[in-house]
């Protein structure tokens, strides 16, 4: 297990990217009290999910 950050520190709806100790990058979204983590990486274009947007479990373009 890695610690990236409190669950008071990722707010609903919001998301990070984790790097460090992991060994692809991840992105986290917090859904309503509940993280999930993804690969941070996309396959059709070099951007990171974890600057996406989020509604309910949906992850969008990033912006």
């Amino acid at each position: 297990m890695i610690t990236v950050c409190r669950i008071e520190d990722l707010p609903f709806g919001e998301s990070i990217r984790v790097t460090d100790g992991v060994p692809a990058p991840l992105a986290l979204f917090n859904v309503n009290g509940t993280v999930h983590a993804i690969d941070d990486t996309r396959t059709h274009q070099d951007a990171s999910l974890a600057d996406a947007w989020l509604e309910g479990c949906l992850v969008g373009e990033p912006a």
